[in-house]
């Protein structure tokens, strides 16, 4: 009898139950011999004598403290156990049974969420959105890097197809228009059918290559409160918390709401790219999401990029007699260090301050402006060929960055030629346009954070603010080793975010 009721209370309270039961029986193994409250309660629970009633009680509490403790619910610093809602008294009954509640959702002893500040009706949000984690886990085992190549297609095609069949099942009605963005590769922007989309969630389908060193699966394993596998912070987690989202705004009928899934991110920026060329010339959406990894926070702006390969002519001579030669190596050593000089006396207010990487050098003799042999140590070497990374603020111009190249090697004797590979700008969002995306943040995390945009990456999100001239905000899941190995993605952040994301949707009724 005991054991018959045990089983079916823990299968009916669900795993925090079960492991509160076994961890109680555990220590009862020697409180029983001895008697006392463990004991009666023991007994109370299998019929002998006592309250089953206050069995209950013990497990709803134990099981508070467990939520509550996982949740970071602040009420764990008061030992865990939350106040009753007015008028909620405790019961036996089955119906009235506490079940266990998602990570998301309120743990339904709370009046009010002191984590959120959202009232009650925040569960109906919950209960109307889509759990973003099983998006997540079928997103990451599908790979999208630059060497897949699967039958529906090379890189992100297996993923693009998987997109068009979750929208087919849980968005039915809604429109999905293909823009080509080279052989078996496409963008896809998704909106109800004649509906002019203000809120745009956007997010690129491709990842890095998987590489190697990872102790987990790469295409996907839960851990914990962490999700492991390629792509998961970066940015499939993010892509789940909009598909979240679609399907709030497809439950509740909020209008204005669409998505832009897009390739080639990681890579060359060509979805972006071949998107603005050929996007329907009335989409100028209010507001752009982006949810690249930003520990939650909101980013409103980046630093654009300048990719650069910088070609320096020197003059082969003897070693032993430098005057003899003008070492092209020296030269660039010479380039940079004006340059970085030159950089350092600049600086944005949002942004922060530009940085030069220097990503890779040849340098030896050279044939026809290249490198040609690296390993003669007693020739001056007449070439160097090197890639350079700078993150710019506003201000700085290709055109500048040549000419202090250029000055500095000439004035050694050398000549230098610069070629763009990347060529992106910075943009800045004002926060007084952010005022709904703060609002849902507030509710969703209890306060209102920004992230410096000098310690993020480049958005392609930068593109779609500079060419439509509207807000543009990147607001992604918490996680880390993003483009190393055992990237993963906190998937109690990813609900938070999905949560956040159907309360953009919900402005979207009334912000019209």
């Amino acid at each position: 009898m005991e054991k018959k009721f045990i089983f079916d209370l823990c299968r009916h309270l669900g795993p925090p139950a079960r492991e509160v039961h076994h961890a109680e029986r555990r220590r009862a193994r020697g409180a029983l011999c001895a008697g006392g409250p463990l004991r009666r309660a023991h007994r109370g629970a299998a019929g002998v004598g006592g309250s089953r009633a206050a069995f209950l009680e013990r497990i709803r509490i134990r099981r508070n403290r467990a939520v509550h403790r996982r949740t970071g619910h602040p009420q764990a610093l008061h030992g865990g156990v939350p106040p009753r809602r007015p008028g909620c008294v405790p019961s036996a009954s089955a119906k009235e049974r506490p079940r266990p509640m998602p990570t998301w959702a309120h743990c339904g002893n709370c009046s009010r969420c002191p984590s959120t500040g959202s009232r009650w009706a925040d569960r109906s949000v919950a209960k109307r959105m889509r759990d973003p984690i099983p998006y997540l886990r079928r997103l990451v085992a599908i790979p999208s890097d630059a060497d897949t190549v699967l039958p529906e297609g090379p890189v992100e095609a297996g993923l693009t197809a998987a997109l068009r069949g979750i929208i087919a099942t849980d968005l039915p009605g809604w429109e999905i228009r293909s823009f080509l963005v080279g052989k078996g590769r496409e963008n896809i922007l998704v909106s109800k059918p004649g509906d002019r989309i203000r809120l745009l969630f956007i997010g690129h389908m491709d990842v890095v290559r998987d590489g190697t060193g990872w102790t987990r699966p790469v295409r996907g394993e839960a851990v914990g409160d962490r999700f492991y596998g390629r792509g998961s912070t970066d940015m499939k987690g993010g892509i789940a918390s909009i598909l979240s989202a679609l399907g709030h705004a497809e439950a509740t009928g909020a209008t204005g709401v669409g998505a832009l899934f897009y390739c080639d991110e990681e890579y060359s920026f060509a979805g972006m790219k071949t998107f603005l060329a050929a996007a329907p010339a009335d989409l100028r959406p209010d507001l752009v999401v982006c949810p690249e990894p930003t520990q939650e926070k909101l980013r409103a702006g980046c630093r654009g990029i300048l990719e650069l390969r910088v070609t320096i002519h020197g003059r082969r001579g003897h070693a032993a007699r430098p005057q003899t030669g003008v070492n092209a190596f020296d030269a660039f050593s010479s380039s940079i260090a004006a340059l970085r000089s030159t950089l350092s006396s600049m600086n944005d207010p949002e942004l922060g301050k530009p940085t030069l990487c220097v990503s890779s050098v040849q340098c030896g003799v050279g044939k026809d402006g290249r490198v040609e042999s690296f390993d003669i140590g007693n020739v001056i070497p007449d070439t160097c060929r090197a890639l350079i990374d700078i993150r710019t603020v506003p201000g700085i111009t290709i055109e500048e960055v040549t000419r202090v190249l250029t000055d500095a090697a000439v004035a050694v004797g050398a000549s230098l030629h610069v070629e763009a590979e990347l060529r992106l700008g910075s943009f800045r969002t004002d926060r007084s346009s952010l005022t709904i995306v703060e609002a849902a943040q507030r509710e969703t995390l209890g306060s209102v954070t920004y992230e410096d945009p000098g310690e993020g990456g480049y958005s392609d999100a930068q593109m779609l603010a500079e060419a439509w001239s509207v807000p543009a905000v990147i607001w992604g899941p918490k996680g880390a080793n993003m483009h190393g190995p055992d990237e993963h993605v906190e998937t109690a952040s990813v609900e938070r975010l999905a949560r956040a994301f159907c309360r953009l949707v919900d402005g979207q009724k009334t912000d019209r």
